[in-house]
């Protein structure tokens, strides 16, 4: 089992229609491809709290909540949504590392898989 690193981020909970629920799609094989495990809460403060496990290609941790890619390399990452609504994560840490994921579903109770390439 990959070992994963675990960050929580806090996105507007205006973009949620209503709570999703996530399972995680099994990753493509290749060499290149990211685990992202995405589970959206509702808070009373107005903000979604989204925790997100990340894997580096070759299976090591992400580091903060970045998706690393080697210059010229893509990675995938497949999520299952069951909402009608359409959501944004972006991926950061302190050195500049910058990805952003979204997808967009169709209305529950039927699920989608989306799968987005994260360049570098």
């Amino acid at each position: 089992m990959k070992n994963l690193a675990r960050t929580r981020m806090l996105v507007p909970a205006a973009i949620v229609a209503a709570t999703a629920s996530v399972a995680l799609a099994a990753a493509p094989a290749s060499a290149n491809a990211n685990r992202v495990v995405v589970n959206p809460r509702l808070y009373p403060a107005g903000t979604l709290s989204v925790d997100v496990e990340s894997s580096n290609p070759d299976g090591s941790p992400a580091l903060s909540n970045c998706v690393n890619v080697r210059a010229g390399q893509s990675a995938s990452v497949n999520v299952f949504v069951e909402n009608g609504t359409s959501v944004n994560i972006n991926f950061y840490r302190n050195q500049g590392c910058g990805r952003t994921i979204s997808w967009a579903t169709r209305r529950a109770p039927d699920p989608v898989a989306s799968v987005w390439n994260i360049n570098s």
